[in-house]
């Protein structure tokens, strides 16, 4: 009698494609920050742009992503998936408050489908230097992102000033006493004020912090 034959292993299921979003209705349940990402990532992942890595970090450096169409180039720099805390230069970045655009959103669909991106944004970025950076996602907030060999000295400073456990932004009482500064009655007439400022030129964080990338 013959041993029966071991069925074939049933192919792993694909994954369900994201559904088709409105331009010009945002879907129920879905608030109008959220349907712009949301028509963002949609956009950005179905274009054949260029991406080029301007360091040799896979995952979280500088990127140059290019339009073949429009002969366009802009600098995006990814340290996350969610967001806010990645960045862009073209002009939808900067005036769109959602914190993301469809240039970081391609750059993001590109690297997701890279060995180890699975693992390597679950660990989040570890940057060679320290960052002080604005995060866009619908409130404009200052954060510090340590680097991963930080003084211990200057993350003790830091966290005088950041809440690490909400992704080192700048503590609402600093900024506030930044802004009691900065609307304080100047000494004379012709004595300029200058922007808010909570950090010290010779705090230890201002010491050792590198130029900012983002």
């Amino acid at each position: 009698m013959k041993p029966a034959q071991k069925a074939a292993p049933k192919p792993a299921p694909r994954p369900k494609k994201e559904p088709k979003l409105s331009r010009a209705h945002a879907p129920e349940g879905l608030s109008p920050r959220d349907w712009q990402r949301a028509l963002r990532r949609q956009f950005g992942r179905e274009q054949d742009f260029g991406l080029e890595n301007l360091g040799d970090e896979p995952f979280f450096l500088e990127f140059r992503v290019s339009n073949p169409v429009s002969k366009s180039a802009y600098r995006v720099a990814i340290r996350g998936l969610g967001p806010g805390g990645n960045f862009c230069s073209c002009p939808d970045y900067a005036t769109g408050e959602l914190g993301t655009c469809k240039h970081i959103e391609f750059a993001l669909g590109g690297l997701e489908k890279k060995r180890g991106a699975k693992a390597a944004f679950a660990r989040g970025a570890q940057p060679a230097y320290s960052e002080l950076f604005l995060r866009k996602d619908g409130e404009r907030r200052v954060h510090f992102r340590a680097a991963a060999d930080c003084p211990p000295e200057v993350v003790k400073a830091a966290k005088k000033l950041f809440d690490f456990d909400q992704n080192g932004v700048l503590a609402r009482s600093a900024a506030s006493r930044g802004a009691r500064r900065a609307s304080s009655p100047a000494a004379g007439p012709n004595v300029k004020r200058t922007a808010p400022s909570t950090i010290s030129a010779r705090s230890p964080i201002m010491r050792n912090l590198s130029p900012i990338s983002i």
